[in-house]
Order: structure tokens, then C-alpha cells, then sequence
């Protein structure tokens, strides 16, 4: 049973991949009535049920096949398909009612279980309405019996009222109740879900609020210092320099913050262009430079002949932005040696890489890097100044392009990120068209 259960959990994932919760729940909905109703109909076909009775479950087997390759087709009329099913299901139920046993039928059992379909596929108050008119179908089907006896047909056997007991049995526990099972297991990781989002919006707000009080405490505090009139010329410039510093930190702070938000909701585009990794690598070289040597490091840009005169296709800007990101956090926290940034192209990935000679990331610590806000701690003092947004950001970036990250360090040996992507984005050129299985070359 527990393998019947893995093996139908990976058949709806692969036919609900993609869609929202309601609208997965009504695709399966749809394909089993699609196959109940094709399995009816040809077992009551050799079993002898009446024509009538073969014919609804074929009409009804249609329409849910129909609806459901429409549904897949065309999801934005989700209402409208709905209405039909649910009229539908109503009308063939009635028919088979009528023609096929009346109360003796185990149709009881399945209008019982309309309801608990409506749950999951209507909001609450459309369930409790659609539930409602089940109710009052219901009472209008045995006022028909009281008031017009004969007009329901019996079973014309006992043996075809065993069968179609066994079927409609067979349906509820093959096809409703996995269902039933697969969707719990889903609402609850979904709450698992929502509430570990919760604790990270709070953790989130809490930090945001607390990094964005800093530069401002101190930009009011400094303010209120220079309106006193014994303060001294160089004072004055201190606290100039002091508010300077912190309104840039507040505004990088809020721009990052945006930023992330942007790359978080989705609501960043890239624009895919094919540009040159030399060039591109000279001008991060050309960007960062100034700002390693006033570090008194040295900045050294890595790319090996083989991809000399490449080119890739990919969104320039933000790739710009992931090296500036993690080229600036290198120099941050390297107090002497260099920072090297570069390209492998190595088992169908192009790999680039950013290692620096500082103080390297504990292995506990190294996963948390990338959350929001991280920062590391070294000997009583922060390593990493800044809010810890920059890794956060730059995952978000690489998520976007399709990107892997990873990070490589030990104590006191530097750290090395390394970032790629599948090879295709690397565009073939005459040089590579020479060289046989490029792709697997490294230096």
C-alpha cells in the first residue's frame, strides 16, 4: 500500500507540477473521472448493464477528458470549466440514478463524496452553496421514488448490483482517497511552509529595522552635535565625514533591500545578450582596481587561453553586479595578500570563481552565509561590515540566471565562491569548433 501511495504521489506531482494547489486538486479530479468513467463503461459493457447507463458513463468519461486537456490548455478559464464539470457530474448521476438502480445503487456514496471534492477545489462559501444543491438533488431524486415508484429501474440481477457496488468501492479507495491523502500531505507542507516564511518576514523586518537605526541614530546624533556653537573646525568636519559615511551606508542599505525585494518577488527582468569574457573581465578588473589598491591588495584577473576570446550569452548587468558583489566583500575582509577572480570551463559547466587570501568562513557558518542578513563574527568584531545583504543578493541574481554558488574555505587560507552555469550559455567559436569536446577542458 505505502509503494501504491509513492508511485501515485509522483504521478500527481508530474500532472500538477506547476499550478497552484485548487487547481492541481481539480486536474486529478478531472483525470479520474476521465478513467473511472472509461473503466465503467467498458466493465458494465461485458458485465450487461443497461445501454443507457454504458452511454452516461461514456458521455461523462468524454467530457471530463475533454475539460481536463482544455484546463491544461486554457488554465485562465479554471470558473468556467468547473461549472461545466460540476453540472455535469450532476446531470450523468441523475441518469444513472434514474436508469440504473435508484437508491439500491451505490450512488448515495458518491453524491456523499461530491462535497468533500467541492472542499478542494471551490473557496468555502461556493462549497457550502454547491453542497447545499447536492442536498437538494438528493431529496429530489427520492421524491421521485416516493411519488413515482416505477420510474427508477432495478439492477436487473443481484450479481450486476455487486459489481457496481464493487466498482464504485474500488473508485473511492484507488482514487479518492489517495487523493485525499496526497493533498493533506501538500496543505501541510504548505503551512510548514508559510509559517518558516513567517518567522523569516519577522527575522527579516526585525534586522531591516534594527541596520536601518544604526546610520540613522548616528546621522541624527551627529547633526544635533553640530548645532552646538563651541564645537571646533576639525570637530565639524569629523562629524561631516561621520554623517557622510552612514547616509551612504542607509541609502546602499535601502537599495539593496529594494533589490532583494525585486529579485524575491519576481519582478526582475534580464536582458540576454552576447558580449565578450574578455572584455567583460577587463572591466571588472578596471572597476575594482582603485579599491584594492587603496587596500593595499593585489587584484589579479584569471582567464585561461582556451577562453581568451569567448564569448557567453547572459545578462551582463547582473553578472557584473554578482563579481562586484562578491569582489568587494574579498576586499573587506583581506587585510593583506590579493583577491583573484577568473574562469574554468570543466564538466559541461563554465565556472568562474572569486578567492581571496582573508580570514576564511568557519564550515559550521558557511551555509548561512547567504541567508539574509548574515553576517560573520570574528574576534569581537564583525568581519564582514555591511548589513548582509550582498550574498543574499548576489544567490537571488544567480537563482535568476540559473546559476549554482558554492563557497570553499578553511581558517586562516582564504575563501574561494564559485559560481556557473551549464556550458551552452559559452557560445562556440572557431577557436572552440577546433578543439574536440571543449567543454571538458579545464586548466
Amino acid at each position: 500500500m505505502r509503494k501504491f501511495i509513492n508511485c501515485y504521489n509522483k504521478a500527481c506531482k508530474l500532472l500538477t507540477a506547476g499550478e497552484e494547489l485548487k487547481s492541481c486538486c481539480f486536474r486529478l479530479i478531472l483525470f479520474f473521472s476521465a478513467s473511472f468513467g472509461l473503466v465503467y463503461t467498458s466493465i458494465g459493457y461485458f458485465s450487461g448493464f443497461s445501454a443507457k447507463t454504458g452511454i452516461a458513463g461514456l458521455i461523462f468519461s468524454s467530457i471530463a477528458a475533454l475539460l481536463l486537456l482544455f484546463h491544461i490548455k486554457k488554465p485562465s478559464a479554471n470558473k468556467q470549466i468547473k461549472g461545466i464539470y460540476f453540472a455535469s457530474l450532476l446531470l450523468v448521476l441523475n441518469m444513472l440514478w434514474i436508469n440504473h438502480g435508484g437508491p439500491q445503487s451505490p450512488l448515495l456514496l458518491v453524491f456523499a463524496g461530491i462535497p468533500v471534492l467541492l472542499i478542494l477545489i471551490y473557496p468555502q462559501r461556493t462549497t457550502i452553496a454547491l453542497s447545499g444543491l447536492v442536498v437538494l438533488n438528493i431529496i429530489f431524486l427520492y421524491g421521485i421514488e416516493w411519488f413515482f415508484p416505477g420510474m427508477t429501474k432495478p439492477y436487473a440481477s443481484e450479481h450486476l448490483k455487486w459489481i457496481d457496488h464493487i466498482l464504485v468501492f474500488v473508485f473511492f479507495l484507488s482514487g479518492i482517497v489517495p487523493t485525499l491523502i496526497f493533498f493533506r500531505n501538500r496543505i501541510l507542507a504548505e503551512k510548514a511552509r508559510a509559517d518558516y516564511e513567517n518567522q523569516l518576514k519577522s527575522t527579516y523586518l526585525a534586522n531591516m529595522s534594527h541596520e536601518i537605526r544604526t546610520p540613522m541614530n548616528a546621522i541624527v546624533g551627529f547633526t544635533e552635535l553640530m548645532q552646538y556653537p563651541e564645537a571646533r573646525r576639525d570637530e565639524l568636519n569629523e562629524y561631516i565625514n561621520i554623517i557622510r559615511d552612514n547616509s551612504q551606508l542607509l541609502l546602499k542599505l535601502i537599495n539593496n533591500i529594494l533589490e532583494l525585494s525585486k529579485l524575491e518577488a519576481n519582478l526582475k527582468s534580464t536582458n540576454i545578450t552576447n558580449f565578450s569574457l574578455r572584455n567583460f573581465f577587463d572591466q571588472v578588473y578596471n572597476a575594482h582596481i582603485t579599491q584594492a589598491r587603496k587596500a593595499g591588495l593585489h587584484l589579479e584577473s584569471d582567464l585561461p587561453p582556451e577562453l581568451e576570446n569567448a564569448s557567453i550569452q547572459s545578462d551582463q548587468t547582473l553578472l557584473f553586479q554578482v563579481f562586484s558583489n562578491l569582489i568587494n566583500n574579498a576586499i573587506k575582509i583581506t587585510t593583506e595578500g590579493e583577491v583573484r577572480f577568473g574562469a574554468r570551463l570543466k564538466h559541461n559547466r563554465l565556472s568562474f570563481f572569486v578567492f581571496d587570501t582573508g580570514p576564511g568562513i568557519p564550515p559550521e557558518l558557511q551555509k548561512k552565509i547567504f541567508e539574509r542578513f548574515s553576517q560573520l563574527k570574528g574576534q569581537n568584531q564583525i568581519v564582514n561590515q555591511g548589513a548582509g545583504l550582498g550574498l543574499s543578493i548576489t544567490k537571488a541574481i544567480l537563482d535568476l540566471l540559473g546559476g549554482e554558488i558554492k563557497v570553499h574555505s578553511n581558517i586562516n587560507q582564504g575563501s574561494t565562491f564559485v559560481f556557473s552555469f551549464p556550458v551552452h550559455i559559452l557560445k562556440q567559436n572557431q577557436y572552440f569548433s577546433s578543439i574536440p569536446e571543449y567543454e571538458n577542458m579545464s586548466n
